[in-house]
């Protein structure tokens, strides 16, 4: 099993780090360049740009595109659909083998990337990189101004790399991280139909409202399917290391008796930390219900940033 350990990092750091290779997306919220802007181009070596072939005539996907062939020659593009991860790691292993290098310094920017994109990066500098990793993950956090999902809720999938293992223990425990999807939590309980529940969200949010919401969209899965807010873990939006620290120890007890599930709804900072948890813990699967987006959503930038330092150790 590889060892990882998470640190917290300032913007100030960040913006003084060099890497061998960035990753950004080219989504359809301004925020997707928020990172980018603040990073000096010299201090990168290779930069990949992912981007979502639906929707190309939104014009904030336009304008980030325009933004990155504009500031960031030489980037490799790649204009994929939410779901394609091969393409991703089969450039992101051709950049590696030309880079000489013991130690690889790589940049997920994962502020506008599908889970399946950033999970599928993951898993690759995790489980099949044979350099020395050190990852560095950054989040822009946003303003919703419509809080009422304009997506349908599509099939059950499991997040590349985060299957967990087949063999079947004797319970089966659940933890949903809630967002403000008043529905899907619902459905995905009753079709997992777990021995044991805990629910998870962030507090502090990106905004104080944020929580009420979630509160409020979540009263009857957290009252009927939960049992109480008692169940309700609360874990801070702007810190994966504590995050990621706290779900390490929901996890651990359940190690032996338990296959878990975890169904993320909330905040990506939070569905990043389940992912990570997932690499270390076996029995855990990562389940999500893939959102169907029928038109892009006006986002805007909160100016803050949720920025991490992945350290991986790998196997002697």
């Amino acid at each position: 099993m590889n060892k990882l350990h998470v640190d917290d990092l300032s913007i100030g750091e960040l913006s003084q780090s060099k890497y061998d290779i960035a990753l950004f997306s080219c989504g359809y919220e301004e925020r997707c360049i928020d990172v980018a802007t603040r990073l000096h181009k010299n201090n990168i070596n290779n930069v990949i740009v992912l981007a979502f072939d639906q929707h190309k005539e939104d014009p904030v996907r336009i304008d980030s595109l325009n933004y990155f062939s504009e500031s960031w020659t030489g980037f490799k593009l790649l204009e994929i659909s939410q779901r394609e991860i091969a393409k991703i790691q089969q450039v992101l292993s051709e950049i590696i083998e030309k880079i000489n290098t013991t130690e690889l310094k790589v940049l997920i920017d994962y502020t506008s990337m599908s889970r399946a994109w950033y999970a599928a990066i993951l898993n690759y500098l995790v489980n099949f990189c044979e350099l020395r990793v050190t990852v560095d993950l950054t989040y822009a956090t946003a303003v919703y101004r419509n809080l009422d999902l304009n997506v349908e809720l599509g099939e059950l999938r499991i997040i590349p790399g985060c299957e967990g293992i087949s063999l079947t223990k004797r319970h089966n425990a659940a933890i949903f991280m809630l967002g403000f999807d008043r529905y899907g939590p619902q459905r995905l309980y009753n079709l997992l139909n777990p021995n044991k529940c805990f629910g998870i969200m962030a507090a502090p949010a990106a905004t104080y409202d944020y929580e009420n919401t979630c509160l409020e969209k979540n009263k009857d899965f957290i009252s009927h399917y939960l049992g109480g807010e008692d169940k309700l873990i609360k874990l801070p939006i702007n810190s994966i290391a504590t995050c990621y620290d706290n779900m390490s120890q929901m996890l651990s007890p359940l190690r032996s008796d338990y296959n878990v599930s975890i169904i993320p709804f909330g905040p990506k900072p939070h569905i990043l930390a389940a992912i990570l948890c997932s690499f270390n813990y076996p029995n855990v699967t990562c389940l999500y219900s893939e959102y169907i987006r029928n038109e892009t959503t006006k986002v805007e930038s909160s100016g803050d940033f949720v920025i991490s330092r992945l350290h991986i150790k790998k196997n002697e």
